[in-house]
C-alpha cells in the first residue's frame, strides 16, 4: 500500500494525503469502538503502516535533506518506541476496559491527524524568505 499512497501523495500533496490517511485510522478507531473488528483491522492495517513513509517526506520538506539520515533514524525509532508503548498501553486499557481502548484507537487517530494540521498550518502561514 506504501507506493499506492505514495502516488496519492505525489497528486494530492503530502499533507492533504497524511491528513486523509490519518481521517481513515480515526474511521478505523471508531469501528472498533462500534464493535466492527473486521472493518477497523482493515481500515488501520492498510493505512497505519502506510503513513510513515510520507511522514519521512514531512520531515524533508520541513528540515531539509542536510540531516535527513539522523532525521530518518529519530522517526523510526520514535515509530518503534510508539509501536511497543502504545500496544502496552492498548493492552492495559483493553483489559481493564475494552470500550476505553477502543476510545484510546479513536482518539490516537484524531490526535494524530490534529498535529499534522498544525504544522502543516504552520508550514503555510510562515513566511519564506
Amino acid at each position: 500500500m506504501r507506493p499506492l499512497f505514495g502516488l496519492v501523495a505525489d497528486k494530492l500533496g503530502i499533507g492533504k494525503t497524511i491528513i486523509a490517511l490519518d481521517l481513515v485510522l480515526t474511521l478505523g478507531g471508531v469501528s472498533l469502538f462500534m464493535g466492527l473488528i473486521s472493518l477497523s483491522t482493515l481500515l488501520i492495517g492498510l493505512s497505519g503502516g502506510s503513513i510513515i513513509t510520507l511522514y519521512f517526506n514531512v520531515a524533508g520538506e520541513i528540515f531539509g535533506t542536510k540531516f535527513s539520515t539522523v532525521n530518518s533514524g529519530i522517526l523510526y525509532t520514535g515509530k518503534a518506541i510508539g509501536g511497543v508503548l502504545g500496544s502496552l498501553v492498548y493492552n492495559y486499557l483493553y483489559f481493564a476496559n475494552p470500550l476505553i481502548s477502543s476510545l484510546y484507537v479513536t482518539l490516537a487517530g484524531v490526535a494524530s491527524g490534529l498535529l499534522t494540521l498544525s504544522v502543516y498550518l504552520k508550514e503555510i502561514v510562515k513566511p519564506r524568505i
